[in-house]
């Protein structure tokens, strides 16, 4: 029979405990945010103090920690300081938000981002993402419940397995960097005070973030209450020294500029030094990154669901030790079922980065803040409670962490904006169910199922008057965008072949239609000072585009404007550019066709438009990879159409004699058009080259008795073409002024 206590044992080392936190830390966030850093920055030097700062700030919360977790030993971690300082309800809330939000919800992100990988490796089907994600939930929770020696080797064999490939990525960006020096231009962002530096630190501290799961440790580390402030400065600063190294060598390899327009950062620096291959080792380091960050979390987040059952009757059963395992292995169950839920409902679709960013952020800072205020309180509350190790310069430290858990939950709020209000309500909905359970304990079972009852229809009452007013918040404030298309940026180097096959200068007006991050008309106003338009239906990549606009110092001749593709207004376009899928571009169609002026260049990336045959199509440089095809092997086309005058209808002019009209008849099919020459009593075929509103049409006639060949070419201007007519041929050759005028009702649209 296995062995049940309420308490885990003393199993971990020093060196147990640091690479649970090296690994919880340092995951697929550092291959991702480095660009996003950068992007807030105005130089190489600013972008590395971002994340020096990252690491004092980190490093002074370690101190907090330190102190708490040294006098407060438990595997409740900050469960067991805020419901100490606070009470039991913040407490609860706090247990509440990291079963359904803040530990679930990142097992979840972390297993479709595996399964994403994964899929490029061996797709399994359809929802390969989801099956791929939904066994690696099952594979580590099965090892952390078998006991806690697998679930620190694996750790221990994951941590050496990322810092071996992270040290050759280093090494690699050593080599290149000083070999190729960046450009040496730099972006200065207009805007550096509060919402600069907010936005780069929330993205800096959150790829920190994961040091404070040192708290959850504690009751299982040995000596805890002198080793445990050991721990976290040993995580910290090698964990800072990891970081700063590897932004170094891709800011060194890449410049500035480079890394804030990269999506992949580290995949471009590999694939500059060993190509493909390179970006797939890096694609590997990523899948192991994602195990070892999943790994640690689903060890420290079922030791919360452990403190919760502890003190919770009505939720016993995750408050069950195996002390022969050494885990908790209710609450890891109970954990993987949730994480699997997730992956359930998010089998449909992906959740971006940032997104997950948008929805934890707020409720994580607020918590993290708590803590920082749980010292003060405790040592108020505890006066007489061993400290072996108290914070420095208290209370300046422990000040200053909290100033900074008050500046990060502001700019949290900042930059999500109303949608930060999700993962609020989710952490909200805590409240009634701890009124339910307090409400089923005490007086006699009938009472209880009364009391139980009544408070189960009150709580039912207020979440659907709190969710009517959540709608009317949400429905009036802010728009819950869903695009047809997920955000996939053009590579840099096919933005380049875009821009020269349009032939882009200073005298056109670009249309970028899915703008993106803007990357396609800000290069053009960069290297070929174009005007252009964004238009983009994702209000956080508008206020990104905007931003690099002003860094890039082309926000005069730029503007990016949130609002639908079709509802849009184009028609002062001379060159669109286009990175759709292929049943947009015939969407749009129609539109471009109508909407367009004759002679305007069209340029789509990877998808052409079906039976709309381009005028010029050329193989990229780039690979590209499709939503839902994880197959590399495939090279991307660039296509370039041109819009074509309508010429669809009957012509007539007056013929070279002046004694009978001309007609002729053309049938269009986008640019492609042939036509018949009515002269006299004869009909002849006639050749009609168009491009754009500049049209040649080659036939013959009937001149002074005999067949001369003709050729008309001019431009097209509505229903009238003016140019000239050349008649005959060899010494007889005559040309005259030509004006041809469209019969009226005989026109037909293009599409």
């Amino acid at each position: 029979m296995a062995d049940f206590d309420e308490s885990p044992g003393k199993t971990l080392s020093i060196a147990d405990a640091v690479f649970i936190i090296i690994g919880v830390v340092i995951g697929a966030g550092i291959f991702r945010t480095p660009s996003l850093v950068a992007a807030n920055s105005g130089s190489v030097i600013q972008a590395l103090s971002f994340w020096l700062a990252g690491g004092v700030v980190t490093l002074i919360g370690a101190l907090c920690y330190a102190e708490l977790t040294s006098a407060y030993p438990h595997s409740g971690g900050e469960y067991h300081y805020i419901n100490r300082a606070f009470g039991s309800m913040p407490g609860f809330l706090f247990a509440w938000a990291r079963i359904t939000v803040i530990q679930t919800g990142s097992i979840a992100m972390l297993a479709f981002m595996i399964g994403d990988y994964s899929s490029g490796i061996f797709s399994l089907g359809p929802y390969s993402s989801a099956q791929y994600a939904a066994f690696i939930i099952v594979f580590l929770t099965a090892v952390n419940a078998i006991g806690i020696l697998p679930g620190k080797r694996a750790q221990r064999g994951l941590i050496a397995a990322l810092g071996l490939g992270l040290f050759f990525v280093v090494a690699v960006g050593m080599v290149y960097g000083f070999s190729t020096p960046p450009e040496g231009k730099l972006m200065v962002p207009s805007a550096t005070g509060f919402s600069s530096l907010g936005q780069a630190m929330i993205f800096v501290l959150l790829t920190f973030g994961g040091w404070n799961e040192a708290a959850y440790l504690s009751a299982e580390v040995r000596n805890a209450p002198r080793n445990m402030s050991r721990v976290l400065l040993a995580s910290i600063v090698t964990i800072t020294l990891i970081y700063l190294a590897v932004n170094y060598v891709m800011l060194q390899s890449l410049g500035l500029q480079g890394v804030a327009g990269s999506q992949a950062v580290a995949a471009d620096l590999m694939r500059l030094s060993y190509g493909e291959n390179g970006a797939r080792f890096v694609s590997f380091l990523i899948i192991v990154a994602a195990v070892s960050t999943m790994n640690a979390t689903m060890m420290t987040g079922a030791r919360s669901s452990f403190a919760l059952g502890q003190d919770f009757f009505h939720l016993r059963f995750l408050g069950r030790w195996n002390q022969g395992r050494g885990t908790p292995v209710n609450a890891l169950l109970v954990q993987g079922l949730m994480a699997l839920s997730l992956v359930v409902l998010g089998s449909g679709s992906r959740n971006g980065f940032e997104t997950m960013i948008e929805y934890t952020a707020p409720v994580f800072w607020f918590f993290v803040l708590l803590i920082g205020v749980s010292i003060f309180v405790l040592r108020h509350k505890d006066p007489q409670i061993s400290r072996p190790f108290r914070v420095p310069l208290y209370p300046l430290m422990p000040l200053f962490f909290c100033s900074v858990c008050v500046y990060m939950l502001i700019s949290s709020f900042l930059y999500t904006g109303k949608g930060a209000l999700f993962g609020v309500a989710v952490l909200g909905a805590g409240v009634p169910l701890l009124w339910v359970i307090k409400a089923a304990s005490g007086s006699s079972p009938s009472e209880r199922r009364k009391r139980v009852m009544k408070r189960i229809l009150s709580s039912l009452i207020l979440l659907s008057l709190a969710g009517l007013v959540f709608i009317w918040l949400m429905g009036g404030q802010t728009k819950i965008i869903k695009p047809d298309v997920p955000y996939v940026p053009t590579p840099m180097e096919v933005v380049d072949e875009m821009l020269q096959m349009a032939g882009v200068n200073e005298r056109d007006v670009l249309y970028d239609l899915g703008s993106g991050d803007g990357r396609i008309v800000i290069t053009a106003a960069q290297r070929w000072a174009t005007r252009g338009v964004g238009i983009e239906i994702d209000p956080r990549l508008v206020q990104m585009s905007r931003r690099k606009a002003s860094w890039a110092n082309v926000a005069d001749r730029v503007e990016f404007v949130e609002n639908d593709l079709f509802k849009s207004d184009i028609g002062a376009a001379t060159v669109v550019t286009l990175y759709l899928l292929p049943e947009l571009n015939i969407r749009l169609r129609p539109k471009l066709l109508s909407d367009l002026r004759p002679g305007t260049r069209v340029v789509s990336h990877s998808f052409d438009m079906k039976d709309w045959v381009p005028d010029e199509t050329r193989l990229s440089a780039a690979y590209w990879e499709l939503f839902v095809d994880y197959d590399h092997s495939k090279r991307s086309f660039v296509y370039l159409w041109i819009i074509p005058a309508n010429i669809n209808g009957t012509w007539r002019w007056g013929s070279p004699e002046g004694a009978s009209s001309l007609s002729l008849n053309i049938g269009q099919r986008f640019q492609m058009a042939r036509g018949t020459l009515f002269g006299g009593d004869k009909e002849r075929p006639a050749e009609i080259s168009l491009r754009g509103d500049w049209v040649r049409i080659n036939s013959e006639l009937q001149i002074d008795g005999r067949s001369a060949p003709v050729t008309f070419e001019g431009r097209v201007k509505g229903d009238i073409i003016e140019g000239t007519a050349l008649y005959g041929q060899g010494r007889e050759k005559k040309t005259v002024p030509w004006r041809a005028v469209r019969q009226e009702g005989t026109a037909v649209a293009l599409n």
